[in-house]
């Protein structure tokens, strides 16, 4: 019983905390970029129900309109004309709201702002439109089913703040119990209806904030997604892709086809495996974050595929770039290495060694290729001397 109790409290207490919109307002308090894409996010979806609304009520006012057409008492019309007019006003604010809307809908760059305005519009013109029928309804019948209609598709159907919901329904409320009273409504119906009116309301209130916190909930898992991929797709030290990141952007790359021409240029820091052995940890991690650096800052005018290989391993990848300009981009690379003036043993400094492959799109089975021909290259420019740039089976230089 203890347990049945406790687990009941545990959902009350969710239930009215989505109610009451507090974990709305914890998450916008911890997130300042939330509220304006979460406001967006229940507008377009608003916009789409005023479109199914608008379907439905242009359906609703032809019956309603036809029915009383053929009910009117030629005695006391009051009643039939009152309802025949928010008929007419339902399917007009039906079709000249419909269109705006949906074209704001189609649009790339939502104007959000304009897009809330019609849709509190659309209700706006919706209310008195029913509270017309509602009227009549009354007059005729001394009660009214479309009150309790309006409600229920009022609260359930549009996705409303606390805020504006209580300015539609409080303000229909309050012109239905006048009328009402008027009318010699019930004072029991007025009650019962006044009821079922703050049950609906705190429904709403419930649904609204449920729907916001699943969908910052969605965001939330989204984003931790997102930082879980770029764990695994980047180098923790450096923050270049890693050899897995680098896979799938290939496989994108090659996938898409976009490209003339593909070329890899691979390098390596020149006795790196003695660096290891003269400096510590923390020396050698900094030698390869500052290589990384000068590489990243090179290339990132001309590429978007930068990568940490592996170990001391380096890869660019390029598109499009014709053979002078590759090789001298390349060189570039290696000079800039050495200019960056990092120290090493007996006065020498820290270099690296560039092997550049290159393909044409109608060449290019998978990137196995382009790899297997610049880490030719790259040994090329190695027994060559290194501190060089291996290309088409020779080794470069700038004297």
């Amino acid at each position: 019983m203890k347990a049945i109790f406790i687990y009941w409290r545990e959902t009350l207490t969710e239930m009215f905390s989505n109610a009451n919109g507090s974990k709305i307002r914890e998450f916008q308090r911890e997130d300042q970029i939330l509220k304006p894409l979460l406001e967006q996010h229940v507008t377009a979806g608003n916009g789409k129900r005023v479109l199914f609304t608008a379907l439905c009520t242009d359906i609703i006012a032809i019956i309603c309109a036809i029915v009383l057409l053929v009910t009117m008492n030629g005695e006391n019309p009051a009643p039939s004309i009152l309802a025949f007019i928010g008929c007419l006003v339902l399917a007009g604010v039906s079709i000249f709201i419909c269109m705006p809307v949906r074209n704001e809908l189609r649009k790339r760059m939502c104007d959000w702002n304009k897009l809330n305005r019609l849709i509190l519009i659309y209700w706006g013109v919706f209310s008195l439109g029913t509270f017309l029928i509602v009227l009549g309804d009354f007059l005729k019948y001394k009660s009214s089913q479309t009150f309790f209609l309006y409600i229920l598709v009022m609260m359930c159907l549009p996705l409303f703040c606390g805020k504006t919901r209580l300015i539609f329904s409080g303000a229909f409320m309050a012109a239905v119990i006048i009328a009402a009273i008027a009318a010699g409504v019930s004072a029991q119906q007025i009650i019962i209806s006044l009821l079922f009116m703050l049950g609906c309301v705190w429904l709403a209130c419930f649904v609204y904030n449920a729907f916001c916190c699943l969908w910052i909930s969605q965001r939330q898992l989204n984003n931790a997604n997102e930082r879980c991929r770029q764990i695994t797709e980047k180098d923790g030290l450096t923050g270049m892709l890693n050899k897995k990141g680098l896979s799938k952007r290939l496989h994108e790359t090659l996938d898409r086809g976009s490209f003339e021409k593909i070329a890899i240029i691979f390098m390596d820091i020149d006795n790196f495996k003695r660096y290891n052995q003269i400096y510590t940890d923390q020396q050698s991690d900094d030698c390869l974050y500052n290589v990384c650096n000068c590489i990243r800052i090179i290339s990132k005018a001309k590429s978007n595929i930068i990568s940490r290989f592996g170990g001391d391993e380096f890869v660019v990848v390029m598109e499009d770039v014709e053979e002078i300009e590759l090789v001298a981009f390349a060189e570039q690379l290696r000079s800039s290495v050495e200019i960056l003036g990092l120290p090493f043993e007996d006065g020498k400094v820290v270099t690296i060694t560039v092997g550049v492959s290159e393909l044409h799109s109608n060449e290019v089975a998978d990137y196995s290729q382009l790899f297997k021909e610049a880490e030719d290259n790259l040994q090329i420019a190695k027994n060559a001397g290194k501190n060089c740039v291996g290309y088409g089976g020779r080794a470069f230089r700038k004297q």
